[in-house]
């Protein structure tokens, strides 16, 4: 534990399921396909994940509109779909900014690209530090996504990233 965090360490990594990434992409070009957007950084065995994206703004409103979602996430119930597009830019800047590879992830089913959450991994506000989460849509409750996202998230933060810890 540091400054109250729990820290997975690489030793962790073989107590977790190895297979919860089953392919890191090489980077590419966005597209569009059926009217979807279907750009994968990451699959796992029912996700497509990538980093975020304005298109993503109007989905992300309805979910961080939803009063269950955000009762544990104070300050990220957006007021209007301006003010989610707002934060996203925030966030998406943040992000490219910071140029380590870490970040939010949009989370979409493999099956029909619905909207399943986000992902994170990206820097502790007053710590030089490595947070794992993720915020799933309502309906995706109990489904086990958070631990394919998590899990998907730290073999990237680990083996691809070369990180020593990530905390959760």
């Amino acid at each position: 534990v540091v400054d109250g965090f729990d820290i997975l360490a690489k030793d962790l990594a073989d107590v977790l399921e190895r297979d919860s990434c089953q392919r890191i992409l090489p980077p590419r070009s966005p597209g569009v396909a059926g009217g979807m957007y279907c750009y994968s950084m990451f699959e796992t065995e029912r996700l497509s994940i990538r980093p975020w994206s304005l298109d993503d703004a109007s989905e992300f409103f309805a979910m961080y509109s939803n009063e269950e979602v955000v009762h544990f996430l104070p300050g990220m119930r957006p007021d209007s779909i301006d003010d989610q597009i707002v934060r996203m830019e925030r966030v998406i800047e943040r992000d490219r900014a910071r140029g380590d590879g870490t970040g939010a992830f949009t989370c979409r089913l493999l099956s029909n690209g619905r909207l399943v959450g986000s992902a994170l991994l990206k820097g502790l506000p007053g710590h030089d530090l490595i947070e794992v989460g993720w915020h799933l849509d309502r309906w995706a409750w109990g489904q086990g996504f958070a631990s394919e996202m998590g899990g998907c998230m730290l073999t990237y933060g680990f083996e691809t990233l070369g990180l020593e810890y990530i905390v959760a």
